[in-house]
């Protein structure tokens, strides 16, 4: 199965990502030229790990009947300036109240073993191509 996706630009430095009849837009902070209306795409990139930790800590929750109300997580990430380069990313769950602590380690696991992360650590190739 294959994953297509398609990016438009709709102008200054807005650069969009179209797939399946979603559309994902970015920009760049006006700093850097943009108009600041979504996202960097970086942030993206880190959104992308914080929903899918929540995802999966929401799922393992949900498919036990267990509660959901007041579940919270936060993605923190730190920038080297040395090196310009984020080399720590620690995500906190915050359990509903009402969850017994005895579900803390499984859903923990759960959020840590997300596919988004599982793809940072065992990267695909990449190929950019010409077309």
């Amino acid at each position: 199965m294959q994953k297509r996706m398609e990016v438009s630009f709709p102008g200054n430095k807005r650069v969009d990502c179209h797939w399946g009849g979603l559309t994902v837009g970015t920009d760049q902070l006006k700093r850097n030229g943009g108009d600041e209306t979504a996202p960097q795409p970086f942030d993206l990139f880190f959104a992308a790990i914080a929903t899918c930790a929540g995802i999966s800590a929401l799922d393992f929750l949900q498919t036990r009947d267990l509660p959901t109300v007041g579940l919270r997580l936060v993605l923190t990430a730190e920038l080297n300036k040395e090196v310009k380069r984020y080399d720590k990313v620690h995500i906190e769950i915050t359990p509903p109240p009402e969850l017994d602590r005895k579900w803390y380690d499984e859903m923990q696991f759960e959020a840590a073993d997300c596919t988004v992360k599982r793809h940072i650590m065992n990267p695909p190739q990449f190929e950019t191509s010409i077309a």
